[in-house]
């Protein structure tokens, strides 16, 4: 069975009359993309522009901290890393909005760059709690793990520089700064599996 289907066969129905679980944060609702309510693809300017707006109602510092982590090009690739590379800035927002309302319908997704995937099934582990459905908490971890597998970091760097064809950044071009990036990454994802409220 193809992953797309697995992953989308394994997916929870809701139950009639049962709560799905809901979430107030995910790290990718406080990633530095979505503390300024940038976009992957905003240029230099637009960055600085909404961190200087958004200082008047955030803490000064985060908004600093956030414009410095997107504005520097070393310390720009962790974040995009961690952000959604690949996906166009208004499908991003909505699927960062929809982990709040239904963090397990991020596991129905398809389509969307397998980085990307991985980043939003990481975040929904969040709402993984002790009444979570075994069998179901077991395909889930199946399905992360196998999306892992499929990661390729050509296809990342090729994500990341598109965006970043549109964004004016310069282009990433060591593949080793991906392959770097990744191995944190897919640490983040073990520790989210085993850091669930199960």
């Amino acid at each position: 069975m193809p992953v797309e289907q697995a992953l989308t066969a394994s997916a929870p129905l809701p139950i009639p009359g049962q709560l799905a679980p809901r979430l107030t944060t995910t790290p990718l609702h406080q990633s530095a993309f979505a503390v300024l309510s940038v976009t992957i693809r905003d240029n230099r300017k637009r960055i600085v522009e909404l961190a200087e707006e958004k200082s008047l109602e955030l803490d000064s510092d985060v908004c600093q901290k956030a414009r410095s982590d997107l504005t520097n090009p070393r310390t720009r690739l962790s974040a995009e890393i961690a952000w959604l590379p690949g996906v166009s800035p208004r499908k991003a927002s909505q699927l960062v909005e929809s982990l709040l309302q239904n963090p397990m319908g991020v596991r129905q997704e398809s389509g969307l760059p397998t980085l990307a995937h991985l980043n939003l099934l990481a975040a929904a582990f969040e709402a993984v709690d002790e009444d979570y459905d075994a069998v179901d908490l077991t395909s889930f971890i199946q399905d992360v793990a196998y999306l892992a597998d499929d990661l390729v970091p050509e296809d990342v760097l090729r994500d990341i520089n598109e965006d970043r064809a549109v964004s004016g950044f310069p282009e990433v071009r060591a593949l080793d700064q991906i392959e770097a990036e990744l191995a944190e990454r897919m640490r983040y994802y073990r520790s989210a599996i085993k850091d669930a409220h199960i």
